[in-house]
């Protein structure tokens, strides 16, 4: 591992401490009505369990590149073609996934009304952004995840990739 560049070590690091892990993702593009943020904390050996299945599953029907909710619900995209029942199926393979291999969920919701009325342009200009109050909502409920728990070590947190 000394041959590798310091944030792959620190990465690495991580991997081999944390308890938790929590992937987050935004949902759409920060649209009206609200912003969205929201993903699961699971340990890392859930993860890996996680990622196999999933990875088998979108292999299953018929192969797949990566999975986006928005283009399974519409039939679109790498959908194109797929009958309800196969994508129904395929959804209820997933959801399946997430149930057995996931501790927790989280989500923060924004309304863009909400945040124009009490935070635009009333807070410093480097957190004027409404996933700013959104990744610190996911951390707090991480934390208060940890403390009812009773777990203290670290929880590494992917946002987005």
């Amino acid at each position: 591992m000394c041959g590798y560049p310091a944030e792959v070590r620190r990465s690495c690091l991580l991997w081999m401490v944390s308890l938790y892990r929590a992937h987050i993702d935004d949902s759409g593009r920060g649209q009206e009505p609200v912003f969205v943020l929201a993903g699961f904390i699971a340990t890392i050996d859930q993860w890996v369990n996680f990622t196999d299945e999933w990875s088998e599953a979108l292999r299953s029907i018929r192969r797949l590149d990566y999975f986006k909710m928005k283009e399974a619900a519409a039939i679109e995209g790498q959908f194109r073609g797929w009958s309800e029942p196969e994508r129904n199926n395929l959804l209820l393979q997933m959801v399946d996934i997430i149930e057995r291999n996931v501790i927790a969920g989280v989500s923060s919701v924004i309304r863009h009304d909400d945040y124009r009325t009490v935070f635009k342009r009333r807070v410093s200009k480097a957190m004027d952004t409404p996933y700013f109050l959104s990744f610190y909502s996911i951390m707090s409920v991480a934390h208060r995840f940890q403390h009812r728990t009773k777990n203290t070590g670290p929880v590494d947190f992917i946002f987005d990739e």
